[in-house]
């Protein structure tokens, strides 16, 4: 988990796109969200999820992301799994950016 490179721009190209119209944009805030499944870890999913969402806080910053703009970085545990069927076991361990609306809403 902690092995995350945003760095590298071909990766991510769409998110670094957005986050480079956010940065642009002030009044924009962000929420960070991250998620774990119960696959990866056996009792504290919600740690890790913690975990995997302030690594990638802590790239953006190290990006030049105006800290400003990230209103929360929370981990939301297991329980908002993308794919349930246990073909794609990684999609659920993800960290997802949501707008200021919606940001870190703990359901």
């Amino acid at each position: 988990m902690e092995s995350i490179v945003l760095s590298q721009r071909k990766n991510f190209g769409i998110y670094f796109d957005c986050l480079g119209l956010i940065s642009r944009t002030p009044s924009v805030k962000i929420g960070i969200d991250g998620y774990a499944d119960s696959a990866e870890c056996s009792h504290d999913c919600l740690e890790l999820s913690n975990r995997r969402a302030k690594v990638v806080f802590q790239s953006l910053i190290e990006m030049n992301f105006p800290k400003s703009q990230v209103r929360c970085v929370i981990g939301h545990g297991v329980g908002s799994e993308l794919d349930l069927s246990g073909t794609e076991p990684l999609r659920n361990r993800r960290v997802e950016f949501s707008p200021a609306a919606t940001a870190c809403d703990s359901s």
